[in-house]
């Protein structure tokens, strides 16, 4: 039977604290993305909560259409 020596130990629990601090980082980096988008998709909210046209002349695109028709 193999019996841990303190070396054995210490690896083994620094490579657990190696791998929290690594989650614990892609959970704040995921957390900062995960906002990000959210202002990015605000930023394209008019007022009301509506998408702004991406295009200035895309507002007048749906007037100029029904006007043809």
């Amino acid at each position: 039977m193999h019996r841990d020596t303190p070396d054995d130990i210490r690896l083994r629990n620094e490579a657990i604290w190696a791998r929290a601090e690594l989650l614990e980082e892609g959970n704040r980096l995921a957390r900062a993305a995960q906002g990000a988008r959210k202002i990015e998709v605000a930023n394209q909210l008019d007022s009301t909560g509506f998408r702004r046209p991406s295009d200035p002349d895309e507002s007048h695109r749906p007037q100029e259409e029904d006007a043809q028709a």
